[in-house]
């Protein structure tokens, strides 16, 4: 049966995201539901105690987005830095840090912007993740040559890269700062449309219509054997654009639905078979 995955990449700087990221949090405990938040780690060196009074809740499964937010995979014939320096910092040491702030270490990792068939191919990075303990990863975002939206894509491991038992759980339909054009991030809609109702014909204006947007992914995810739905979203961007109304809208309609809602961890918990 089809879940829906709440997941938020926590990034943006302090004076932006704490009270983005409070007000998230405040949506899930409203409706008694998980979620999952990737969090940059250098964050944490500038506001740690303030992110756990947030977030530390057993609601919340807390998870990595890198330390910095760098590119991982080379993307239309422009390299990627992945130096021993470089992944010791972007994921050693957030781990670390994410571990010494919540008093659990992730095993979930985000890569930033999320690439075109996901880490397929980037051994590199995929065993210093699993290295690291890492034992899932969100790294396909995008459609075609980059583009966004994400394509339905059912949940797969890296068995063909030699990390069979570390999962990637795809994100699904828009970057919800495109999306709301918070974010001028140069990045093509796919056309044709890899959605199967197509693209939006211009960026939602209130929250109506953004709750419109995703309710789409919704409806069809669930009746078309669809293991999960995930938009991929931001608490600043959800903040900045209508104070988090259309995601408080948007989870009441996913609870009415009767999808179950779960946090990442527990995904990969069920498509994996382990617990704790």
């Amino acid at each position: 049966m089809t879940v829906f995955v709440s997941a938020y990449d926590l990034e943006a700087e302090p004076k932006r995201s704490l009270a983005a990221a409070a007000a998230v949090a405040a949506v899930h405990r409203k409706h008694d539901v998980p979620a999952t938040f990737f969090v940059v780690a250098r964050l944490l060196e500038q506001a740690g105690p303030e992110y756990r009074r947030i977030l530390d809740d057993e609601l919340f499964d807390i998870e990595c987005h890198s330390y910095s937010h760098p590119r991982l995979k080379p993307v239309h014939g422009q390299p990627a830095d992945q130096s021993e320096e470089l992944l010791n910092r972007e994921i050693t040491l957030a781990c670390d840090l994410i571990a010494d702030t919540f008093g659990r270490r992730p095993i979930g990792f985000t890569t930033p912007g999320g690439f075109t068939d996901g880490l397929r191919g980037e051994r590199i990075v995929l065993r210093k993740l699993w290295d690291e303990g890492i034992r899932f990863v969100r790294s396909d975002a995008r459609g075609p040559n980059e583009t966004i939206p994400a394509p339905l894509t059912q949940p797969y491991n890296y068995e063909a890269d030699g990390f069979p038992e570390l999962w990637e759980l795809p994100p699904h339909d828009w970057h919800d700062n495109v999306l709301t054009t918070q974010t001028d991030a140069g990045i093509p809609a796919a056309w044709p449309p890899v959605l199967p109702w197509g693209l939006p014909p211009r960026p939602p204006r209130d929250s109506l219509e953004w709750f419109d947007v995703y309710r789409k992914g919704v409806d069809w995810a669930g009746t078309h054997d669809l293991v999960h739905y995930m938009p991929t979203c931001h608490p600043w961007s959800l903040w900045g654009f209508d104070r988090c109304q259309g995601l408080d809208r948007l989870i009441g309609y996913v609870k009415g639905s009767g999808l179950e809602i779960v946090h990442c961890l527990e995904l990969y918990r069920r498509l994996s078979g382990t617990t704790g």
